[in-house]
């Protein structure tokens, strides 16, 4: 990639480059490397190098099994071997200001006792035989980290090759001495053509005369972009990305002046005054981090921009690549104004569209016919954003663009609820609880709007899955993530009534409020269940088993009506898993059935034959849309309402029903009850039938006992009988649904919380 593109400001939600981008972009970063695969290159300058050999070192004098090097692997790591001798190191100084990360300084090059440029050029000819060599990359770091040895480390400070000897030689005809220097100068082409790329110029690593971090660590970026690119699958070459930035980062204050423009772009005030100047954070939007590199580096934020990087690792080579994943969630965290949310008018007027669109058409699911497809004079429904502009929109653009690769990606889907959960939800919940006027949002949040921009984010999203799950009804990472979504909301809804009685109570327990507000997003039983710690580092919270016991007794005193209208998501993923997908998943079974049917008659009609061209044309239309594994795995939709219903019955066991409704469900419906097996009049009305109503009538609601046991026995029902049609349609795990029907049968969720 050339250095305007690697320097582009894209987004990682961006499209995908062209054909002939990526091409060129591998053509570059081939050359890149084959430059490094040339060793010979290198050969002058380690002419008064004497290479040492592993054995001398730290390996035994006869080893059990050499292994047999190739000669140029041999002789880069015998003169690295011996130049590393060379180096003295000392602890590093901290910058002069504030820094903006943490922890202890790595120690940097002292004094170095050879030629820093042909240092430096060797430890690229020692990645190029060995990529995933940690101390090699560390050693290039520390270059980059010593101010003084980078100074020495450009390639107008590389030594000049040796003269050969037959022009020095008195006895060497005219015909030798033009030979010598033909060869001298083929040697000089080639390496001064490898340093324009593996070494810096002067120009590249100093502004206004002094040395800058942020301009040497983006051009080692953009050096070893072609690493990156081509062997990204490696943990080495993210982990020097990182520790790159963050070392930059460690060089730069936390607060900066800013100019008049990039303070506007800005929605934060100032939170700190130098000599009358007002400071604000750097990382307060893009507008003032680039402000402080273009007048401290001479850069802007696309020259470390990470994303167009990981946008061709992750869109064109490989969309599951563990560390990439690993480094975007780092990088888009570390340079926290990539995730700002939309302002809080744009939430609420998104709030009213689709409000109005449900108000027109009913709660009722509607299968987009343009969803993975693109229309003549439209994208794909499936590329549509889900909120409104702003940065925190285009990534999740970027996933959108993976899912819509590949809907089974995992990885896309895990980050995407990530970032709706962890850079909007708990932004909005720690807002509503907190009243920062310094918020996101740009504005202040009340309890009686917060519920309702809740609520139709995560209903936006939740349609988002479903709609994905019409397309392919066995994809269980987007079943997973709609029920994550819909218990999501019940968690947040859940905390804002118990928070808003506690914050309201001239009782009320700071504590308990607090932990409500920091505590992970998770239900109150996997809240439980994940047995935090407390680390005073971390910034984490660990619930004493007091705060749980109020935390209980508090859930206990919201009303049921109330509390049952948390789940009004999970009600309405269920209600689209019954009447939208579970017609869908019979619709597909019957077309793959009708037509492996036809074929298998059209074989049988022909023994010794091969099969008809219709036959295997019908075939082929079936696979192009299905795969094996979706025709073996319709049960997922049977899978979905089983853990939906459980997920259910947990929290209302656990964490909602007393001592007395426990025994009241007992007496009602004891364990032996189902032996006998389940009776018609338990399955009806179905207990996802309503939208946010109790399955009890308006006279049970009355009591709240009977309406709390009734609803939890519609639910355990609908849970049991999913369990046995599982045991069935899913024979692989059968023991596993087995002991799920006991679970439901004996009511194993459990010691109440």
């Amino acid at each position: 990639m050339n250095h305007s593109s690697r320097s582009s400001s894209l987004s990682s939600g961006s499209s995908s480059p062209a054909a002939s981008t990526t091409h060129s972009q591998g053509s570059e970063d081939g050359e890149w490397l084959y430059q490094l695969a040339c060793v010979e290159t290198f050969m002058p300058l380690a002419e008064d190098v004497t290479p040492v050999d592993e054995n001398t070192c730290d390996s035994p004098e006869h080893p059990v099994a050499r292994i047999n090097y190739s000669p140029n692997f041999s002789f880069i790591y015998g003169v690295y071997r011996s130049l590393r001798g060379q180096l003295d190191y000392a602890p590093m100084l901290p910058a002069s200001g504030e820094p903006c990360g943490s922890g202890e300084l790595p120690p940097v090059i002292h004094t170095i006792r050879t030629s820093a440029a042909r240092w430096f050029l060797l430890l690229a000819f020692a990645l190029r035989q060995c990529t995933s060599n940690y101390t090699v990359w560390k050693d290039r770091r520390d270059v980059l980290m010593s101010p003084a040895v980078l100074a020495q480390a450009t390639r107008d400070a590389l030594p000049a090759l040796s003269v050969p000897a037959a022009i020095l030689s008195s006895t060497a005809s005219e015909a030798e001495c033009r030979a010598a220097l033909r060869q001298m100068h083929k040697k000089q082409k080639k390496l001064r053509r490898t340093s324009q790329h593996w070494l810096p110029a002067r120009a590249d690593i100093v502004w206004e005369g002094r040395l800058s971090p942020w301009r040497a660590v983006h051009w080692e970026l953009t050096a070893v972009g072609c690493f990156t690119r081509l062997y990204h699958k490696n943990f080495q070459v993210w982990h020097h990305r990182r520790e790159l930035l963050t070392y930059a980062l460690r060089q730069s204050p936390s607060h900066v002046r800013c100019s008049e423009d990039a303070a506007a772009a800005s929605r934060k005030p100032a939170q700190q005054r130098e000599g009358g100047s007002p400071l604000v954070p750097i990382m307060a939007s893009e507008a003032i981090f680039s402000d402080y590199l273009c007048r401290h580096a001479g850069l802007d934020f696309a020259a470390v921009d990470e994303r167009p990087t990981l946008r061709t690792v992750l869109c064109d080579e490989d969309g599951k690549n563990y560390h990439a994943w690993l480094h975007l969630s780092w990088y888009l965290h570390t340079f926290s104004f990539l995730l700002t949310p939309p302002s809080l008018e744009d939430l609420k007027e998104h709030e009213r569209v689709v409000t109005a669109v449900i108000a027109n058409n009913g709660l009722c699911f509607t299968p987009h016919p343009n969803w993975v497809t693109a229309s003549e004079s439209a994208a794909p429904m499936a590329l549509c954003p889900t909120l409104p502009p702003s940065p925190l929109t285009n990534e999740l653009q970027f996933t959108a663009q993976l899912i819509h690769q590949d809907s089974h990606n995992n990885s896309a889907w895990c980050h995407r609820l990530a970032l709706l959960k962890e850079a909007l939800l708990r932004r909005l919940w720690r807002e509503l609880c907190w009243g920062d006027s310094t918020n996101d949002f740009g504005g202040p949040l009340t309890n009686e709007n917060w519920q309702r921009t809740v609520r139709v984010v995560c209903a936006v999203e939740l349609d988002y899955a479903m709609q994905w799950l019409y397309v392919d009804p066995t994809n269980e990472a987007a079943y997973t993530h709609a029920r994550s979504v819909a218990f999501l909301f019940h968690t947040l809804a859940t905390r804002q009534y118990v928070w808003a009685a506690e914050h309201a109570s001239a009782e009320g327990s700071e504590e308990l409020e607090h932990y409500l507000v920091e505590a992970p997003l998770l239900t109150p039983v996997a809240l439980a269940r994940s047995e935090l710690r407390a680390d005073a580092g971390a910034g984490t919270v660990s619930p004493s088993t007091q705060l749980m016991n109020l935390l209980r007794d508090r859930q206990r005193r919201v009303p049921w009506s109330t509390y049952v209208g948390t789940f009004a998501l999970v009600r309405q993923m269920q209600r689209v898993l019954h009447t939208a997908i579970r017609p869908r998943v019979t619709e597909l079974e019957e077309q793959a059935a009708r037509i492996l049917l036809s074929v298998a008659e059209r074989k049988g009609s022909s023994p010794g034959q091969a099969p008809k061209p219709k036959a295997t044309a019908a075939l082929k239309s079936l696979y192009e849309r299905s795969s094996q594994y979706m025709l073996d795995n319709f049960h997922q939709v049977d899978t979905a309402q089983y853990l939906a219903c459980q997920g259910m019955l947990e929290e209302m066991w656990l964490t909602y029903m007393n001592a007395a409704q426990r025994r009241r469900v007992q007496e009602l419906r004891p364990s032996e009850a189902y032996r006998k097996g389940l009776r018609s009049e338990w399955l009806e009305p179905s207990p996802w039938g309503k939208p946010e109503t109790s399955v009890a009538g308006p006279s049970e609601q009355e009591g709240c006992q009977d309406a709390v046991v009734l609803d939890f026995l519609a639910y355990e029902a609908a849970a049991l009988s999913k369990a046995k049609q599982l045991t069935i349609a899913d024979p692989i795990r059968l023991k596993y649904w087995k002991h799920e029907a006991l679970n439901a049968i004996y009511r194993s969720y459990g010691s109440p919380l």
